[in-house]
């Protein structure tokens, strides 16, 4: 079964990693482990501390060959819906092996339970790490807000708790503003007022997002965070009553002048999608 030149190190090694394997899943099955069984085991994870079950699906198997598309990653998106907080925080923080991958199943399972998603963003938040592309992959499942009554009041929540210098990185901008517009459609008049404290945040920083150049200036203004901002402010203008000579409240009115009176180059370029 093994090479006849192993050195006594390779073999020791490969037969502890035999004997952990089996052991540890039996513990984590749920036997209780006692006796010689439970003093191996305990040695052995003495010895190599860095060992650990991941709850992949390969790990079951002697040999694994896998195809599939996109970028290459350590963890599908089905392992990170399995794994609970604790281990999921443990892989957005420490494993860097595919990191691009990661991301990505990572903000797919986010968008699959957004709810969870939050909260996972809220320890990250709690415990001080706020690694920006882990930030913006996450955020990036808050785009849509239907179909859970509870989600716009967690999703602006979590805005209000992060840094502000987080939600002003212009990395991050263009999605903490399609999170915005995602909520103006979809929070009450009484919490619009702590949203437009996060739009008066995020705006400014909008400017530092490039515009594209080779697009007409409709298809500009439309997809900018500049005009998906703007977009936000008449969303919530069109949900509430609108009588005639009363005029446009003061708060949605002062905001709109910010626009216009703006000289860059992104807000000169809103009033084509208005």
């Amino acid at each position: 079964m093994f090479r006849p030149e192993l050195i006594p190190d390779e073999w020791n090694r490969l037969r502890d990693r035999s004997t952990w394997e089996r052991l540890a899943r039996l513990r984590r099955g749920g036997a209780s482990l006692e006796g010689e069984a439970a003093e191996r085991l305990e040695q052995i994870e003495s010895a190599y501390a860095g060992w650990r079950l991941t709850g992949e699906e390969r790990e079951d198997f002697p040999t694994w060959m896998e195809s599939g598309w996109g970028l290459p990653t350590d963890y599908s998106v089905e392992t990170l819906l399995e794994l609970n907080d604790d281990d999921l925080i443990r892989v957005l923080r420490e494993h860097e092996g595919n990191r691009e991958g990661l991301l990505v199943s990572w903000r797919q399972a986010a968008e699959r339970n957004r709810s969870r998603a939050i909260r996972i963003l809220n320890r990250l938040r709690e415990e001080g790490y706020l690694d920006i592309d882990v930030c913006l992959h996450g955020l990036a499942a808050l785009r849509e807000l239907s179909g859970d009554a509870s989600l716009p009041e967690e999703a602006l929540h979590l805005l209000e708790q992060l840094p502000r210098q987080l939600l002003a990185e212009s990395k991050i901008v263009r999605v903490v503003a399609d999170v915005i517009r995602a909520l103006s459609e979809n929070l009450s008049a009484e919490v619009q007022p702590r949203l437009l404290t996060i739009w008066d945040i995020v705006f400014p920083k909008s400017f530092n997002v490039a515009v594209n150049e080779s697009d007409e200036c409709i298809s500009s203004a439309i997809n900018h965070p500049t005009g998906i901002l703007v977009e936000a402010i008449f969303i919530i203008l069109r949900s509430r009553p609108l009588e005639r000579n009363v005029g446009i409240d003061e708060d949605v009115r002062t905001r709109l002048e910010r626009v216009v009176a703006s000289d860059e180059r992104s807000a000169r370029l809103v009033p084509h999608h208005i």
